[in-house]
């Protein structure tokens, strides 16, 4: 049974410690890296999502939530289609904002938006699908998923 601390879904780590002594009848303090500041710190520095611990941890998190309370505020108004892969979607766009910076880039859909976080958010991991797709479709060898069976 996996522990009620780790959920396969997430990237960050969770290790068991021993506590710097200060606490004796808490020998072992389970921490986490946080994925923005990548501090380790102690899981209670985390907030509890559905699928365990969240990966920022609640300070960075509070900052991030303050940072596009205040971004949404200044925004220009929301387009009707995705800024990004220019398609109109019946969800609401979302913003998105540089993580270095902190400005506005524009409003996108959730899927480029996970798209983009999951590529790292830099053009060079960017250019570096593209390369892959465009290498990959040149590519002949094997049977294609859409290859009929053949009949006896």
């Amino acid at each position: 049974m996996p522990s009620p601390y780790y959920s396969t879904k997430k990237q960050s780590t969770i290790v068991s410690l021993p506590f710097d002594g200060e606490d004796d009848k808490n020998s072992n303090v389970k921490y986490r890296v946080c994925s923005k500041c990548h501090i380790n710190k102690p899981l209670q520095d985390f907030y509890k999502d559905r699928d365990g611990h969240c990966l920022r941890c609640k300070s960075c998190n509070n900052k991030i939530g303050t940072l596009t309370k205040r971004l949404h505020k200044t925004a220009p108004p929301r387009p009707q289609a995705c800024e990004c892969c220019g398609k109109v979607s019946d969800s609401p766009l979302v913003l998105d904002h540089d993580y270095e910076t902190g400005k506005f880039r524009g409003w996108i859909c959730a899927k480029c938006n996970l798209g983009l976080g999951r590529l790292g958010d830099t053009v060079e991991s960017l250019l570096k699908a593209v390369e892959y797709l465009k290498k990959s479709a040149s590519r002949t060898y094997g049977t294609s998923l859409f290859d009929e069976e053949p009949t006896e």
